[in-house]
């Protein structure tokens, strides 16, 4: 559920201009949107310099779902409410 692209089009960025902000190739950009980590989720917020939870649509912050993300180690981890109100 992971989309960048309202980020990409509002600064005007490729996916190849995000990738060579975060130092990174295209391809692996791509493998990290694929299956994304904390840590990978991390250094895209910060190239777009916003946190992590505004990487993922809004629909899914008004039904208020826990965000879990897979950890370095494959295990889920527990990233906080989207929604701030529950």
């Amino acid at each position: 559920m992971l989309d960048i692209t309202n980020h990409l089009s509002k600064r005007g960025w490729t996916q190849t201009e995000l990738s060579e902000r975060m130092g990174i190739s295209k391809s692996t950009l791509s493998d990290n949107l694929k299956n994304p980590t904390l840590a990978k989720l991390n250094s895209i917020a910060d190239a777009f310099g916003i946190p992590v939870r505004d990487l993922f649509p809004a629909e899914v912050e008004e039904k208020g779902e826990e965000l879990f993300i897979k950890d370095e180690n494959g295990k889920f981890k527990s990233i906080g409410f989207l929604n701030r109100n529950l």
